[in-house]
């Protein structure tokens, strides 16, 4: 005589024959697992994503990027768009400023204009460098020889190449 098992908790409760009640459990368990299967999915994708967007802020908080760049280089700075350049990166908080040109004469005017517009600031003249450099872009060699220096002593953050030659320029230089 074979021994029959307990009732489960479910043929307790309902009190159905026991293959129905094996089904109705099975049932019951399976909507079970999924349900919280759904429900952990559910949970889960907006934690990882919260998690993830507190690592990037607590990243941007330890690195914030800089509004300005510290070093910079403009070539073509003597007059116009170079020059008004070199202005407005001294204005922003660059500490470095590289200004590159063919006339001395522009050069000093620009470092003047710069240091002119420093005053106007609350910023420390003295923290500031304008720095001229008399040099022809079209001469690669020179140009190639001085960016490196330049970026061994202090690496530059940012280059504007702003220098042009005219039709004119272009013409005398092919023809000397």
């Amino acid at each position: 005589m074979s021994a029959t098992p307990p009732p489960s908790f479910v043929q307790k409760l309902f009190k159905y024959p026991s293959h129905l009640s094996n089904a109705f459990h099975t049932l019951l368990i399976l909507i079970y697992v999924s349900w919280v299967s759904w429900l952990l999915f559910f949970l889960t994708i907006p934690w990882v994503i919260f998690q993830f967007g507190k690592q990037i802020l607590s990243i941007i908080k330890d690195n914030p990027p800089e509004a300005c760049p510290k070093v910079v280089l403009i070539t073509g700075a003597s007059a116009g768009i170079g020059q008004a350049l070199a202005i407005k990166y001294i204005q922003e908080g660059a500490h470095t400023v590289y200004i590159t040109g063919r006339s001395t004469k522009g050069l000093e005017e620009t470092i003047s204009k710069c240091n002119s517009q420093l005053a106007k600031t609350t910023k420390t003249v003295s923290n500031y460098k304008v720095i001229p450099l008399q040099l022809d872009v079209t001469d690669e060699n020179t140009m190639r020889t001085k960016l490196q220096e330049i970026n061994t002593a202090t690496p530059i953050d940012l280059v504007i190449a702003n220098a042009g030659i005219s039709p004119e320029q272009q013409q005398n230089k092919s023809q000397e």
